[in-house]
């Protein structure tokens, strides 16, 4: 079966198909012999790991065709950024009807 592992960044995407047996798990796929390097130094930090957009375990089975996404730190609170956001448009209305109008 095959599997992919990616990593991703704004600027650049690690991305690698491994061929595993059938009843893999990943676990299998994050220690194949045959593992990119640059895949192997960000796997020895133990970051966290999904599947599709799923949070997934070492333990857990794989399927073929399954995508194990090397996840990252956020750089940002995203409820943090909505609420700055959110706090910088109510304060650009509040200038813009302070504004005076031209007639």
């Amino acid at each position: 079966m095959n599997v992919r592992i990616i990593a991703a960044w704004p600027d650049r995407i690690l991305d690698q198909i491994l061929v595993l047996a059938p009843g893999s798990r990943v676990r299998d796929a994050i220690t194949h012999p045959q593992l990119d390097i640059a895949l192997k130094a960000l796997l020895s930090q133990d970051p966290p790991l999904g599947i599709f957009g799923e949070h997934c375990k070492p333990g857990d089975l794989l399927t073929d065709g399954d995508r194990i996404e090397i996840w990252r730190e956020l750089l940002a609170d995203p409820k943090e950024a909505r609420r700055a956001r959110a706090r910088l448009k109510k304060e650009e209305l509040a200038r813009k009807s302070k504004a005076p109008r031209s007639v």
